[in-house]
């Protein structure tokens, strides 16, 4: 049987998750790996706006004067 590609991110049981969970536990990676991995999240979270707050409604990182 052929396994498709997941459609969806929350479609994978809990029991399919704890095998996988349990297969990766305790795998080694290189420092350049974590470097990299390190890297990726950096520039996934400095992608997202900051949430809107009373004091910076539009979710600007940075508020100027001339930005209203």
């Amino acid at each position: 049987m052929i396994q498709a590609k997941r459609q969806f991110r929350n479609d994978m049981s809990d029991q399919q998750k704890q095998a996988i969970s349990s297969k990766l536990r305790g795998r080694r990676l290189s420092q350049s790996t974590k470097d990299k991995i390190s890297q990726s999240m950096v520039d996934y979270w400095n992608s997202l706006p900051m949430k809107p707050t009373p004091d910076n409604p539009f979710g600007d990182t940075e508020q100027t004067s001339d930005s209203y």
